[in-house]
């Protein structure tokens, strides 16, 4: 039986924030193998490739991953992210948990600089990367935040996705607080960059429908977003790109 499609429209809503360049990494709380506690999933940043090395005698470059701890039901948590498929080094910014496939166990969604990524659960303790069978692949940007929620009462999740400046390091700006040593920039010093919404198709897939729904705004800034109270109202913290 045929779906009848529903058309919907989003208004921006701004907010203030901190105009700080020194982002948290976020962490997340979710029954990963559904045995009723609740384990642990860390997100980490990562060196860059090519990155100088340290001075000597000190370590070299660094692998980092995610860290899923599994919680012992005894007041202690043993790491897994190994045996969950999880030991993948990316440049992580936030996470967003939902079931986006309906099979009952929680999937993980990791912002990133760089190519966000997609983990479905399997069901049987493990994840799988499901960034390229998903249609998520090939939308790489500096990723903040995400938030999973059905915007059109389909039954299904989708995800919206935060962006905060274009770069990358090929385009990395040079900035300094007393001429000579390098710093964080302020976001002034970058463009902005649309926030993303993938609706989810009900079999797996997501189709991006930034431009259709609204969302599009090359000058935002975005940080995070969260679910306000009544039906599906969104709201994204913004600063915007200064003229």
């Amino acid at each position: 039986m045929s779906r009848m499609r529903r058309e919907f429209a989003f208004n921006t809503i701004a907010a203030p924030m901190a105009a700080s360049c020194s982002r948290r990494r976020g962490c997340a709380f979710l029954d990963y193998d559904s045995d009723g506690w609740q384990d642990i999933l860390l997100v980490n940043g990562m060196d860059w490739p090519g990155h100088p090395l340290a001075p000597p005698g000190a370590n070299k470059r660094q692998r980092s991953t995610l860290q899923l701890y599994r919680n012992n039901r005894n007041g202690t948590f043993t790491d897994v992210t190994r045996n969950a498929g999880l030991d993948i080094e990316m440049y992580g910014m936030g996470v967003a948990i939902g079931d986006y496939n309906n099979d009952g166990f929680p999937d993980i969604f990791i912002t990133c600089v760089g190519q966000s990524r997609l983990f479905r659960n399997t069901g049987k303790g493990t994840f799988v990367d499901a960034t390229r069978s998903s249609g998520l692949f090939g939308h790489p940007g500096f990723s903040t935040s995400a938030l999973w929620f059905d915007y059109d009462r389909n039954g299904f999740l989708d995800l919206f996705v935060c962006n905060y400046v274009r770069w990358s390091p090929e385009h990395d700006v040079f900035c300094s607080l007393d001429g000579s040593h390098k710093s964080y920039c302020t976001p002034e010093a970058y463009r902005g960059d649309t926030c993303w919404l993938f609706h989810n198709r009900g079999n797996g897939t997501f189709e991006d429908v930034t431009a259709t729904s609204g969302i599009f705004d090359s000058s935002s800034k975005c940080s995070h977003v969260r679910l306000r109270p009544g039906w599906l109202a969104g709201l994204a913290g913004r600063q915007r790109h200064a003229a």
